[in-house]
C-alpha cells in the first residue's frame, strides 16, 4: 500500500454473551425450509479460552419432519477476539495512523453494544534509513 492509502478493516466486537461458556448444549433458534417444509433446530455449545482469546463455537442442526429427527449436522468454528486497545495497537505497529472508529458499517460511535469495529487508517509514511 502506498503511503497516506487508506485502509478500513472491520471485525467482530467482543461481547461479554459471545465470551460466555456454554458447554452443555443450548438451543438457539428454529426455522423452516420452505422446500421440504422440515424444520431444523440449532443448538450450540461453546468454551471461551482466555488466554487465547479463542471461543471454540460447536452448532448443532437437528432436522426433523415433524417429532422425528432425520438427520443431524455438527459444524465448529473458533473465532479469535481482538480487543480496541490491542487493535490500536497491532494497527501502529504496522505502520497505519487510525483516523476513524465505528461500530458499525452506518459510522454509528463505537460503544460497549456494538457487534463490530470499523478501523478506518492511513498508512504513514515508512522512513528510510541510509
Amino acid at each position: 500500500m502506498n503511503d497516506g492509502g487508506t485502509f478500513i478493516v472491520g471485525i467482530r466486537f467482543p461481547s461479554i454473551e459471545e465470551l460466555t461458556s456454554t458447554a452443555a448444549e443450548e438451543y438457539w433458534k428454529s426455522y423452516q425450509d420452505s422446500d421440504t417444509r422440515y424444520t431444523t433446530d440449532v443448538y450450540i455449545s461453546s468454551h471461551y479460552d482466555a488466554i487465547k482469546q479463542i471461543q471454540h463455537n460447536l452448532t448443532t442442526r437437528k432436522i426433523r419432519d415433524h417429532e422425528t429427527i432425520i438427520k443431524e449436522i455438527t459444524s465448529k468454528i473458533d473465532l479469535r477476539y481482538t480487543f480496541p486497545q490491542e487493535m490500536e495497537h497491532l494497527l501502529a505497529r504496522i505502520g497505519f495512523m487510525i483516523t476513524n472508529v465505528y461500530g458499525d458499517w452506518k459510522k454509528s460511535a463505537l460503544t460497549n453494544q456494538s457487534t463490530q469495529m470499523i478501523y478506518v487508517c492511513k498508512k504513514q509514511r515508512v522512513n528510510s534509513t541510509p
